[in-house]
């Protein structure tokens, strides 16, 4: 492999890890800020349809 796609790889895969982070806080800041303080049936399935649907994009 040549250098420069050492330097690629890993700057895609550091993208790919924030972006993962980025979108883990901000579903932990909805859950515990919007949805657990209205104790609303409609928001915490529409959160769990959320957080199934991301997990199915990015896992397989």
């Amino acid at each position: 492999m040549k250098k420069w796609q050492k330097i690629t790889g890993l700057i895609a895969l550091s993208l790919i890890a924030i972006y993962e982070l980025l979108t883990w806080a901000n579903t932990y800041v909805y859950l515990k800020y919007v949805v657990e303080p209205t104790d609303n049936d409609l928001l915490i399935e529409q959160s769990y349809i959320y957080i199934s649907r991301h997990c199915l994009l990015v896992c397989g």
